[in-house]
Formats: structure tokens, sequence, C-alpha cells
């Protein structure tokens, strides 16, 4: 598929790998490379069926990659609305960025699994830690077990911690 956000450059090919390791430090043509490409979770559904699916890009310095998520790290997501649009060869998704949030360095689904209810513990969570940024929304939307999420992952600022986009589905078109 691929990755398309409003307005802050994000605009990139989605990979999945048979392991997360795969695309980690490599492109689509198998190259390497630092910056590694943007992919799917292995355990993911790739047509973004799941409760939550994850993806995966490097935090570059130089604001490509998952780097330009840094911009919304301290935005106010009960005031604005961002999009991220997921465009694959059947659909167009639509999901509304509802939280970011810091987490320790390890993986979502492994701790939460991915079930409809793996969203509601892993945001009750970040609320705890009191790293949500708009936690009682999060929480609110994250009750509705019908929903489907999306959850960018990268590099927090240092080694120990990952940095998150949480959105959640609005909308699907189906071509």
């Amino acid at each position: 598929g691929w990755i398309l956000f409003d307005n802050n450059g994000i605009s990139y090919p989605i990979l999945q790998g048979k392991d997360n390791e795969k695309y980690l430090y490599r492109l689509a043509d198998g190259t390497k490379s630092k910056a590694g490409s943007i992919f799917m979770d292995a355990a993911c559904s790739p047509d973004f069926s799941d409760a939550h699916t994850i993806i995966y890009g490097h935090n570059m310095k130089n604001g490509t990659m998952f780097g330009a998520l840094r911009q919304l790290d301290k935005s106010d997501f009960v005031k604005k609305v961002y999009f991220i649009y997921i465009i694959t060869p059947t659909s167009k998704i639509l999901y509304r960025i509802r939280s970011s949030a810091v987490w320790c360095n390890k993986d979502i689904l492994y701790t939460f699994s991915n079930t409809p209810d793996s969203i509601y513990h892993f945001v009750r969570a970040i609320d705890l830690h009191g790293t949500s940024q708009s936690k009682i929304l999060l929480l609110d939307a994250s009750k509705d077990k019908k929903s489907q999420w999306l959850v960018l992952s990268t590099c927090g600022s240092d080694s120990k911690t990952r940095f998150f986009i949480i959105a959640q589905k609005q909308n699907e078109w189906r071509k």
C-alpha cells in the first residue's frame, strides 16, 4: 500500500516482510539503506482488517521517513484534526489521528495482542504513564470495539522509548 499524510511530507510505499527485520535497513529493491523503508508489522493482515495495524518507520533527523512525525509530537489532537490516508490496490482508507504517545521500547502486538479490546488496554497503559496528549478523547474512542486503529511507530527521543501516532479508522472506499 501507500501512506499519505495531509501537509507534512509523509508519502511512502508500505512494505511488509515475513519478519520485521527485512525492511528495517533495506529499500523495496533489497538495497541496504540506513533509512530503511516504511513497513507494516509482519503479524498484521496486509489488507488493514485487523483491530489495529502497526506501521514502522525510522525517525530520521532530516525529517524523512517518520522523522516528520516529530512535528505532531506536541499537537493538540482535541482542537486540531489530522488525517492519514492508506491507499491499497483495492481500497482507500481514511484514519483520523487521535493521539501521540511515548511508550517503552516493547512491541505493541506482543504486549497487547491484536484484538478489539487490546487497543483499549494499550491506551489505558499509556494513560497511566501520563504520556498521551489527548487522553480522554483517545480513551473514550478506544472503547468502541468495532473501531479499527492504525499505530505509526518510530524511535523515541532515546533508545529506551518508542513514539506513536494513534489513528482511528473513519472510512474506507473499495475500488
